[in-house]
C-alpha cells in the first residue's frame, strides 16, 4: 500500500517574510507560492489556498489580485474552448533598491527632464539637495510616486532649478495648482449662476433706461379730438402716436391752434390732478 504524501507544504517564516506595501495575509500567501513555485511555476487553486490559510477562496482571489497588481506576481491561463484548464503563478523577483541608488535615480531622472533646454543646468549633488530627496521619497512612499509626480508638474517647476526650490520648500505648486482650480471653480459658479457671461449673443439688452417712460404718447391731433369730443382709434394711430410735434401741419388755421392750446392746458390740468389724488391715496 503506497504511503499517502501530506499535501501541504511547509514554510519558515522570517523578518523579511513580510513586506511594507502587504498585508500580513498578503505576506504569508506569497511564501506558501514561493514554495510551491519551485521555479517551474505554483499550480495550486484558489480552493487550496483557502483550506491552507483557513480564510475564504473570495479573500484568497482578492490578495492574489492584489499580489499581481503589486508587481510580486504573474499569471497565465492554460484554455481549451474556452475553459481554464491550468492556472499558473510565477515569482516576480524584486529588486530592492537601496536609499543612495534611489536618490541618484531622482536626480538622474530631474536632469534628463530638462536636458534639452537651452539655459540646462544639472541638479545638484550636493548633501542637502540629497536629503531632501530622501525626504520627498519618504513622503510619496515610492520612487516612482516621486518620479510621476516630478513629471506630472514639469511646467510647473520649469526647470531643474524650480525642482531645488520645491525640494528646498521655497515652491508649493500644490498650493498653486490649487489656487488655479480654486479660482476655475469660482469663474465656473458664475457661468452658472449668469449664463450670460460667457455668451455676447444673449447678452440682456440695456439699450432702454430705467427711468424711460415707455408710456404711448397722443398726438396733437389726437388731444384735439378727444377735447372736442371725438373719437380716436389709437391702433389705427400708432404711427401717428410717434410722429414729433414738430410735424405739424403748418396750415392749421389760428383757431385750431388755440383749440390746441386750451387741449394742452385740459390735459396739463387732468394730471396734475390726477397725480394729487395719487399722493392723497399714498
Amino acid at each position: 500500500m503506497a504511503e499517502k504524501t501530506n499535501k501541504w507544504v511547509v514554510i519558515s517564516i522570517t523578518k523579511n517574510t513580510f513586506k511594507k506595501d502587504l498585508s500580513l495575509t498578503e505576506s504569508i500567501l506569497l511564501k506558501v507560492i514561493e514554495k510551491l513555485d519551485k521555479g517551474h511555476g505554483c499550480y495550486a487553486s484558489n480552493a487550496y489556498f483557502a483550506e491552507y490559510l483557513n480564510i475564504s477562496a473570495v479573500t484568497i482571489s482578492r490578495n492574489i489580485s492584489s499580489l499581481h497588481k503589486a508587481g510580486y506576481i504573474s499569471i497565465s491561463y492554460d484554455r481549451k474552448n474556452l475553459a481554464v484548464l491550468r492556472r499558473t503563478i510565477k515569482l516576480i523577483k524584486k529588486t530592492e533598491y537601496s536609499l543612495d541608488s534611489q536618490i541618484n535615480g531622482v536626480i538622474n531622472y530631474v536632469d534628463q527632464m530638462f536636458k534639452r533646454q537651452s539655459d540646462f543646468i544639472p541638479l545638484e549633488k550636493k548633501e542637502n539637495v540629497r536629503e531632501n530627496i530622501a525626504k520627498k521619497l519618504k513622503e510619496f512612499g515610492s520612487q516612482q510616486e516621486l518620479v510621476n509626480y516630478l513629471q506630472k508638474n514639469k511646467a510647473e517647476f520649469a526647470s531643474t532649478d524650480g525642482v531645488n526650490l520645491w525640494l528646498k520648500g521655497e515652491l508649493d505648486i500644490t498650493s498653486k495648482k490649487h489656487q488655479q482650480e480654486n479660482g476655475q471653480d469660482k469663474q465656473q459658479e458664475a457661468r452658472e449662476s449668469n449664463p450670460f457671461l460667457d455668451d455676447d449673443s444673449v447678452q440682456p439688452k440695456t439699450d432702454t433706461p430705467k427711468d424711460t417712460d415707455t408710456t404711448p404718447k397722443l398726438t396733437p391731433e389726437e388731444r384735439m379730438k378727444i377735447f372736442r369730443g371725438e373719437d380716436i382709434d389709437l391702433k389705427q394711430n400708432e404711427e401717428a402716436s410717434n410722429t414729433s410735434e414738430s410735424s405739424i401741419n403748418q396750415k392749421t388755421s389760428h383757431s385750431d391752434n388755440d383749440l390746441l392750446n386750451n387741449a394742452d392746458n385740459y390735459f396739463n390740468d387732468l394730471l396734475k390732478e390726477d397725480q394729487k389724488s395719487y399722493d392723497n391715496n399714498i
